[in-house]
């Protein structure tokens, strides 16, 4: 059986490589904001052969040949049960069904159990109970779980109890392969330390990358230039997008207000805040020299950023805040042309018959060197390790190996085969995807959550707040309460 299983495993891979090369493939999003200055489109800068061949190149994790004897790697993970969706489906894969991201996972774990003679489980375990069932797991001194994804909004709880082992000692992990998003690794290491980071395991830090979507028929109707031009000359900006929606928004039904029955250039959610400040660049926390967070919040750029947002959401002729679900509706029935969303909006929307496209979240204006892609710490989780493992060099082996194997079988499925080839409408937004995954921005002000900042700044405008100075002034002390708490909690950590 092992055998015919490693026949069939050989012949999807092989299918799945030649689905990958063939596809025409751009250079990455940050060699395509510094090309913008120069004049070089997006699409011009992707027809550079070397570096396509570079990007799907296999590379050797070089690891030792290992037989682990039917060792059971478990992997827990987060999920919110009043979501209803399956947030696990890049993790773990009963059977093979036919759908090519279903069946890039099934035999990317198939692959590696039968490498190393190991059998991978999954449990999935909810946000309000995960932390406490890893604490007890440690207090206990077992080591049930081996790779933990606890969601990103939960996980400084766990950091600061000393519940995960610095990755960076984990034999055999090395940060400086593809299969990381070295980005993650920089954003959140604390003192040198790294205590979760992405890698081509999961899917969930592209999945809820904040990213704005344009009604195509619509965008001609009112003349727009060429959106995708605008962004890969790197003219895509917040003055831009505020200049674009003016002398739009049309009373459809002749009440004298504007709202869900009307049409609006841009409608979106609380969640805009953050998608369009992180954005911008702009973070809640930075980090100094030591790698520990301070807040840098109250300056002159971050506050006129903030301004330039609020502007463009309190403006009623520009945007509709619509957090209650009536904006994908509006989407659907071309009352607006811009819509903020998220990776996954893409795929609940390939049934809509207008095509739509894809687009970064602006700068804030032409100096901005590149884009910045908001991963949201409300429904991403990342890779950790419990501190209790019993054998680091097995666990260091086993998550490189699913790492290094996942790029080249569940990251071309969902990136390349599912995305591209499936739900986006065109070319140039397929274009687009590879700014977004390669310009992930992930704000340790945010998970920190320190003065609960991040959050009331989430909610101004839905709580119809408006002077970001004032707001800030009252959090400051807690804020920096905060982040002195982390430090000393780091400190005491290995």
């Amino acid at each position: 059986m092992k055998t015919e299983n490693g026949k069939a495993l050989a012949l999807s891979a092989l299918m799945l490589v030649f689905l990958v090369v063939a596809a025409v493939l751009p250079a990455c999003g940050g060699e395509k904001s510094q090309n913008a200055e120069t004049g070089t489109t997006a699409w011009e800068a992707a027809e550079d052969a070397e570096a396509k061949e570079d990007r799907f190149l296999r590379v050797d994790p070089q690891l030792p040949e290992m037989d682990f004897g039917g060792y059971e790697f478990s992997i827990m993970h987060w999920f919110v049960a009043l979501w209803n969706r399956d947030d696990c489906e890049d993790i773990a894969a009963e059977e093979l069904n036919g759908d090519v991201f279903n069946d890039a996972v099934f035999n990317r774990n198939k692959a590696i159990e039968e490498k190393y003679n190991i059998k991978i489980t999954l449990a999935r375990s909810d946000i309000n109970e995960i932390t406490n069932s890893v604490r007890k797991m440690i207090g206990a001194g077992d080591d049930n779980y081996d790779l933990i994804y606890q969601r990103q909004h939960e996980v400084m709880a766990m950091i600061m109890g000393g519940m995960f082992f610095n990755l960076n000692d984990v034999p055999y992990i090395d940060f400086e392969k593809p299969w990381w998003d070295k980005r993650s690794v920089d954003d959140f290491s604390l003192g040198g330390k790294v205590y979760m980071a992405a890698s081509d395991i999961s899917t969930t830090s592209q999945e809820t990358i904040g990213c704005i979507l344009f009604n195509k028929a619509l965008a001609q109707d009112y003349a727009l230039e060429n959106l995708y031009e605008v962004v890969a000359r790197g003219d895509w900006t917040l003055d831009y997008v505020t200049e674009t929606t003016k002398n739009m928004a049309k009373d459809l039904n002749g009440d004298g207000k504007l709202d869900a029955n009307d049409f609006i250039p841009f409608i979106g959610g609380d969640l805009l805040t953050t998608i369009l400040f992180n954005g911008a660049g702009s973070r809640f926390a930075e980090k100094d020299e030591d790698d520990m967070p301070f807040c840098n919040f109250n300056t002159e750029r971050n506050i006129d950023v903030c301004n330039k947002i609020l502007d463009f959401m309190y403006n009623p002729q520009l945007y509709l805040n619509e957090s209650d679900g009536a904006g994908e509706p509006m989407f659907r029935n071309n009352q607006s042309i811009f819509m903020m969303a998220q990776m996954m909006s893409v795929r609940k929307l390939r049934d809509m018959e207008l095509d739509f496209g894809v687009l970064p979240s602006p700068k804030y204006d032409k100096s901005q060197g590149e884009y910045y892609s908001c991963v949201s710490i409300h429904q991403a989780g990342l890779a950790s390790v419990p501190v209790t493992l019993s054998d680091p060099e097995r666990t260091g082996i086993i998550i490189e190996a699913l790492s290094a194997e996942s790029r080249y079988t569940v990251q071309p499925a969902y990136y390349d085969i599912s995305l591209k080839g499936k739900y986006v409408r065109d070319e140039e937004s397929a274009d687009m995807l590879d700014i977004l995954f390669t310009t992930r921005l992930y704000d340790l002000g945010s998970v920190g959550h320190f003065g609960g900042f991040e959050t009331e700044w989430l909610r101004m405008v839905s709580n119809k707040k408006r002077d970001i100075v004032s707001l800030y002034e009252k959090s400051e002390k807690m804020i920096q309460s905060d982040i002195d708490k982390l430090i000393k909690a780091i400190d005491k950590l290995d």
